[in-house]
């Protein structure tokens, strides 16, 4: 009796050690495992709503932008390609007045489309019986962009005489009015004196 009095605070305190070794086992678990997110956490805030150009970039009230020079370029040197395209069917075989006319229609059209273009064109066919219009084409159109000197080289260029002269009296006086060339200039010009002072006065445009 008396050894089991002896051994039984030793069996109390092992219990004990025992019951603490547990006890610190089962919250070294809790520690490491993920605590679940807790159905109180508050709520991240919700992105702001996106603007309408973001979401239609295309809207009624965005501004039209004009096209970029690069497209504007390459329209028209596809235009210009269809214009030649065109041009080297009608001029294989050119010899009714119908046709030269038809083609001439065409290159007052490339003219005014790319009349650089149209010029190196035209200076291939200086023997073809459609060339004189279409030199007349060209140095009217360049009066109309007040390039006087341009157009006097094709007016030039021009074979009939008669068409020539009417040429050269109209780019005179555009110059004229245009105060590119004074009066004495006029007078020296070699045009008929009837149609040098209907220049000078002004009648030549009534």
């Amino acid at each position: 009796m008396t050894g089991l009095r002896a051994l039984f605070p030793w069996t109390l305190l092992a219990a004990s050690l025992a019951t603490n070794v547990l006890l610190w086992h089962n919250n070294a678990q809790r520690s490491s495992s993920p605590s679940p997110p807790s159905s109180h956490a508050p709520f991240a805030p919700s992105p702001p709503p996106l603007p309408s150009s973001a979401v239609n970039p295309v809207s009624s009230s965005a501004p039209i932008t004009s096209p970029a020079p690069s497209a504007t370029l390459y329209s028209t040197t596809a235009r210009s390609a269809a214009f030649s395209g065109y041009a080297d069917l009608l001029a294989e075989d050119v010899k009714t007045q119908e046709q030269i006319d038809a083609l001439n229609h065409l290159l007052a059209r490339w003219v005014a489309t790319d009349p650089a273009a149209a010029a190196s064109w035209i200076s291939h066919y200086d023997d073809a019986p459609f060339y004189d219009p279409a030199a007349l084409h060209i140095a009217n159109h360049l009066v109309s962009s007040q390039r006087f000197t341009e157009a006097f080289l094709w007016a030039d260029l021009i074979r009939d005489p008669s068409l020539r002269e009417t040429a050269r009296e109209a780019i005179i006086a555009e110059s004229f009015r245009a105060k590119k060339i004074d009066a004495a200039s006029v007078r020296l010009s070699g045009l008929p004196a009837p149609r040098i002072e209907a220049i000078l006065n002004g009648s030549r445009l009534d």
